[in-house]
Protein backbone atom coordinates (compact mmCIF):
# COMPACT_ATOMS: atom_id res chain seq x y z
CA UNK A 1 0.00 0.00 0.00
CA UNK A 2 1.68 3.05 -0.94
CA UNK A 3 -1.09 5.49 -0.05
CA UNK A 4 -3.48 5.72 2.13
CA UNK A 5 -7.07 5.13 1.49
CA UNK A 6 -8.93 7.39 2.83
CA UNK A 7 -12.58 5.61 3.04
CA UNK A 8 -12.08 2.24 0.96
CA UNK A 9 -11.48 -0.79 2.10
CA UNK A 10 -9.43 -3.56 0.46
CA UNK A 11 -11.08 -6.65 -1.23
CA UNK A 12 -9.19 -9.39 1.19
CA UNK A 13 -6.62 -11.51 0.01
CA UNK A 14 -7.98 -15.35 0.08
CA UNK A 15 -5.97 -16.54 3.75
CA UNK A 16 -5.50 -13.03 4.91
CA UNK A 17 -6.31 -12.56 8.74
CA UNK A 18 -8.01 -8.64 9.32
CA UNK A 19 -5.30 -7.85 11.20
CA UNK A 20 -3.08 -7.72 8.58
CA UNK A 21 -5.27 -6.35 5.59
CA UNK A 22 -5.65 -2.78 7.34
CA UNK A 23 -2.13 -2.13 8.46
CA UNK A 24 -0.42 0.94 7.05
CA UNK A 25 2.90 2.09 7.58
CA UNK A 26 3.99 5.27 9.68
CA UNK A 27 4.54 7.80 6.46
CA UNK A 28 0.63 6.36 5.17
CA UNK A 29 -0.65 7.20 8.43
CA UNK A 30 1.00 10.83 8.19
CA UNK A 31 -0.31 10.86 4.75
CA UNK A 32 -3.80 10.22 6.09
CA UNK A 33 -3.71 12.40 8.93
CA UNK A 34 -2.69 15.25 6.63
CA UNK A 35 -5.21 14.38 4.63
CA UNK A 36 -8.02 14.45 6.52
CA UNK A 37 -6.48 17.51 8.01
CA UNK A 38 -6.79 19.65 5.50
CA UNK A 39 -10.19 18.21 4.96
CA UNK A 40 -11.74 19.91 8.08
CA UNK A 41 -9.80 22.77 7.24
CA UNK A 42 -11.70 23.39 4.28
CA UNK A 43 -15.09 22.64 6.29
CA UNK A 44 -14.46 24.84 8.87
CA UNK A 45 -13.64 28.09 6.32
CA UNK A 46 -16.87 27.06 4.51
CA UNK A 47 -18.78 26.83 7.64
CA UNK A 48 -17.21 30.68 8.89
CA UNK A 49 -18.07 32.17 5.00
CA UNK A 50 -21.47 30.24 5.15
CA UNK A 51 -21.92 32.43 8.86
CA UNK A 52 -20.76 35.92 7.99
CA UNK A 53 -22.58 35.51 4.57
CA UNK A 54 -25.84 35.06 6.62
CA UNK A 55 -25.00 36.43 9.79
CA UNK A 56 -28.31 38.71 10.37
CA UNK A 57 -30.65 35.52 9.34
CA UNK A 58 -28.85 33.42 11.44
CA UNK A 59 -29.34 35.57 13.67
CA UNK A 60 -33.25 36.36 13.93
CA UNK A 61 -33.13 32.23 13.40
CA UNK A 62 -32.01 31.87 16.55
CA UNK A 63 -33.20 34.57 18.69
CA UNK A 64 -36.45 35.41 17.27
CA UNK A 65 -38.29 32.68 19.49
CA UNK A 66 -36.84 34.23 23.00
CA UNK A 67 -38.97 37.64 22.56
CA UNK A 68 -42.29 35.45 21.29
CA UNK A 69 -41.75 33.01 24.04
CA UNK A 70 -41.31 35.72 27.09
CA UNK A 71 -44.46 37.71 25.20
CA UNK A 72 -46.33 34.70 25.80
CA UNK A 73 -46.28 34.41 29.24
CA UNK A 74 -46.30 38.51 29.83
CA UNK A 75 -42.39 38.58 30.86
CA UNK A 76 -40.39 41.69 29.05
CA UNK A 77 -39.25 40.54 26.05
CA UNK A 78 -35.74 42.83 26.37
CA UNK A 79 -32.81 40.40 25.86
CA UNK A 80 -30.59 42.74 27.90
CA UNK A 81 -31.75 41.65 32.14
CA UNK A 82 -29.02 43.82 34.12
CA UNK A 83 -30.30 42.28 37.46
CA UNK A 84 -31.54 38.56 37.79
CA UNK A 85 -34.43 39.75 39.22
CA UNK A 86 -35.69 42.49 36.84
CA UNK A 87 -36.78 39.94 34.33
CA UNK A 88 -39.82 38.82 37.24
CA UNK A 89 -40.57 41.74 38.74
CA UNK A 90 -43.49 42.50 36.99
CA UNK A 91 -45.22 38.61 37.20
CA UNK A 92 -47.54 37.64 40.23
CA UNK A 93 -47.52 34.34 41.41
CA UNK A 94 -51.35 33.54 42.64
CA UNK A 95 -51.90 32.15 46.13
CA UNK A 96 -52.64 28.89 47.19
Amino acid sequence: MTTATLGRQKRKPAGDTTQTLYRMTIGEHLEDLRWRMILGLLAFAVAIIVCVLFTERLIVFFCAPSPRRLLKHGLPPSMAIPRITEAFHDVTFGSG
